[in-house]
């Protein structure tokens, strides 16, 4: 609540143990709705501040394993489970089908700007295929054996940005059909090539935020900076020289002075 620099707790409504929220998102028709473990799927009054089951019984899979959510452009709702593989949902009927040729836990879903779904579990990157209904896995090019993904996102510029676990960053090439490493995120503060990158998010301004298991937020700039490290004028003696000055015009020039 932000007038009251607050935040009002959300009591669930027919559930017996508290569950952890694996995930949560706001539907296109307004809807509040989010994955709790070993409960299901529930969405949530944000006026009464209360959440109620919308899917906790299911024919085609069960929803308690439920991880992960995404409402495609169709107005498809898909599921990613820990280990039950992809469910595709029509909301008003509640009918859908399940992937289980996705085996792994689904950490994320997303959609490019060309209507393809992607689907990151564990052991892959996977697209599906509209046509033939069905998953395949994308193959990453030169990537060590055993990588794990963890998670996603479809940035402004239309990138697909995969955060793997313990390799970096890796993004869906511009055919859709394969990963390719992400060299453009090269830092001075973490070797990205070795980064467990939990999560992705990109704010309003298209800054970019990563979330470094153990390490911290790494954000780049939507706007670059001229650069990172610079090396003084006076470096060629064994000496380096002392900056005693910074100053910025109104230009946005930066000036420095360098003793000697």
């Amino acid at each position: 609540v932000p007038e009251n620099d607050n935040f009002r707790l959300v009591s669930f409504q027919g559930m017996n143990q508290k569950g952890r929220i694996h995930d949560i998102i706001q539907l296109d028709d307004g809807k509040i709705v989010c994955v709790v473990a070993n409960a299901g799927i529930f969405w949530v009054d944000a006026q009464t501040m209360k959440g109620y089951p919308l899917l906790t019984e299911s024919d085609v899979f069960n929803p308690s394993n439920s991880y992960s959510l995404f409402e495609d452009s169709r107005k498809q709702l898909w599921i990613g489970t820990d280990r039950e593989g992809v469910v595709r949902i029509d909301l008003a009927t509640h009918k859908g089908k399940q992937y289980s040729s996705v085996s792994s836990t689904v950490s994320d879903i997303v959609e490019d700007r060309d209507g393809h779904i992607f689907v990151i579990s564990t052991q892959a990157v996977s697209r599906w295929d509209a046509k033939s209904d069905s998953f395949f896995p994308l193959p990453y090019e030169g990537s060590p054996q055993g990588i794990q993904y963890r998670s996603a996102i479809l940035t402004d510029r239309g990138d697909v940005l995969v955060g793997t676990y313990g390799h970096g960053l890796c993004h869906v090439n511009q055919g859709g059909k394969e990963l390719v490493g992400a060299d453009a995120f090269a830092n001075t503060f973490l070797d990205m090539g070795q980064t467990k990158v939990n999560v992705l998010f990109e704010d309003r301004h298209r800054n970019l935020w990563i979330g470094c298991q153990y390490q911290g937020v790494l954000v780049r700039g939507h706007r670059p900076t001229p650069f990172v490290f610079w090396k003084s004028p006076a470096s060629h003696s064994k000496v380096p020289g002392h900056i005693n000055a910074l100053y910025c015009d109104s230009r946005n020039n930066v000036w420095c002075t360098v003793e000697g």
